[in-house]
């Protein structure tokens, strides 16, 4: 299979925006298991929660920027934004996620992704 290489400053960005992708479900669960405490006893937990609030709002707008800006060199979609059309026969899905799951869990694993749109296989320089 033929192995395209990315930038270094693109690549960085992109590790930069699947660990913030990453992070941002965190924070999501964690904000899920503090609201229900934060509403129960609102003068202890209240500091915990707006912070927990706030960091997760600072992470998904850093991510969504992020995952504006990034394309595919080769065929130059979003490869972070995944569409509902069709996707490219080579594009890899691994089970239990979905091809942006995928994408994001290649990279995080293998420093590499198989683009949804085009299927080519990006590494870093």
């Amino acid at each position: 299979m033929n192995v395209a290489v990315m930038e270094r400053r693109t690549s960085e960005r992109l590790l930069l925006a699947c660990w913030l992708a990453i992070l941002a479900r965190i924070f999501l669960i964690t904000g899920l298991i503090t609201t229900p405490v934060a509403i129960i006893n609102y003068s202890i937990w209240e500091l915990l929660y707006v912070v927990q609030l706030g960091i997760l709002a600072v992470v998904l707008a850093v991510y969504i920027g992020l995952a504006f800006v990034l394309r595919c060199p080769n065929c130059s979609e979003r490869f972070l934004l995944e569409s509902m059309g069709p996707k490219h026969p080579a594009a890899r899905k691994t089970a239990y996620l979905d091809y942006w799951g995928t994408i994001v869990w290649s990279v995080i694993r293998h420093q590499e992704f198989t683009c949804m749109h085009c299927g080519v296989l990006y590494s870093p320089r």
